[in-house]
């Protein structure tokens, strides 16, 4: 008996380990799903040939065209959809290449969405097979500093694409159906040669998918890439000694000549109305400086921070599909050993039968 058990028991860790990794599972992304493959045809005046993106150095009004090729790896005619955007900061301090809503950033002098041009925004690809598609650029007619940087994004077309996924790569899958590759020209002057800094604006409360999130509007003013960033956030209430909120965040980069709603997460913390002191201290590689600002949260404000924080109990989908897996698997557990017993009774009462009746064979002899 105790041995059977023990086998029922391994049975169902083993099915509800399946259950764990299938629903693991469900979150990965396989890059070899890729219905379509690119290739940056490097040119001549790529400053770093290592690179897999474009990393140009062109003359003042130089007309160039640069090659990427589109290889479709299936048995299906494709179309991809080609764009060009300028480098952008997304409040979670990642670059990505998005099309600016509204003026770009006063400290923009060139914006590179007016100097590169794509041939052909949605270019078929045959079963198994691979096109060269264009892209036009034109250097701006005056001397600049540091690099303009933007990026040509690659999708399936809408019918047969899932939803995007944020990436903070140079050249990266996104979400199992595109690629970016980021597109930088370089001026007169390194970029090594400008200073690395963020300047603060406005602070305040924003409520963001039903989520509120205290942000802070930082600029890069210099025409670089800002990287390896760390952000160490403190929230004083005016008045008093202690944080009533404390936050670090690393590895945040911010693109050049931007600014961006930087958004600090309350994490269940209770902020009532009242003036407050944001403290960023900020490290920018071996830089380190810091930046305050006060604002104000409103009666309205804190009354949704209040309600925020209020627990509740959510559970995703998964969670659901794993609680039901282990009902299941503890039912047919439980299955199985009330056949078993079953079993052995009904071999118990055959035995006893058996005994019985030679007992009363015996007598007979007798």
């Amino acid at each position: 008996m105790q041995h059977y058990v023990k086998k029922v028991i391994i049975n169902v860790m083993a099915v509800l380990f399946c259950l764990v990794i299938v629903g693991v599972n469900q979150t990965e992304v396989s890059a070899n799903a890729l219905p379509f493959e690119i290739e940056t045809i490097i040119p001549e005046n790529q400053v770093d040939k290592s690179k897999t993106y474009f990393d140009l150095k062109l003359e003042k009004g130089q007309k160039q065209t640069v090659e990427v090729l589109i290889r479709n790896v299936t048995k299906k005619d494709l179309t991809v959809e080609v764009a060009f955007s300028q480098l952008t900061t997304n409040s979670n301090g990642v670059m990505e290449y998005k099309k600016v809503e509204g003026k770009p950033d006063k400290s923009l002098a060139i914006d590179i969405s007016t100097l590169v041009k794509v041939a052909d925004n949605e270019v078929t690809v045959k079963a198994n097979s691979e096109v060269r598609t264009k892209i036009a650029i034109e250097a701006p007619e005056t001397d600049f500093p540091g690099i303009l940087a933007g990026g040509l994004t690659f999708r399936l077309k809408e019918t047969d694409s899932p939803k995007k996924a944020e990436t903070k790569d140079q050249m990266a899958i996104n979400n199992q159906y595109g690629y970016d590759i980021a597109l930088v020209m370089h001026g007169n002057v390194p970029v090594e040669e400008l200073p690395s800094e963020l300047l603060l604006s406005t602070v305040g409360v924003i409520n963001t998918n039903g989520r509120n999130l205290i942000f802070a509007n930082l600029q890069n003013p210099q025409p670089k890439n800002l990287k390896d960033v760390t952000i160490e956030t403190t929230v004083i209430e005016k008045g008093a000694s202690k944080a009533v909120l404390e936050n670090k965040r690393t590895d945040l980069e911010v693109a050049p000549n931007t600014n961006f709603d930087y958004g600090i997460p309350l994490n269940g913390a209770i902020i009532g109305a009242g003036t407050y002191t944001l403290k960023l201290a900020i490290t920018i590689g071996a830089e380190t400086f810091d930046l305050e600002k006060e604002f104000k949260i409103n009666a309205v404000q804190a009354e949704q921070i209040l309600e925020e924080a209020t627990p509740t109990v959510q559970k995703s989908n998964t969670i659901w599909y794993l609680l039901v897996g282990v009902l299941i698997a503890m039912g047919i557990a439980v299955l199985l050993i009330l056949k078993y017993q079953k079993n052995q009774n009904a071999s118990k009462k055959a035995i006893r039968k058996k005994v019985v009746k030679k007992r009363k064979v015996t007598s007979i002899k007798r």
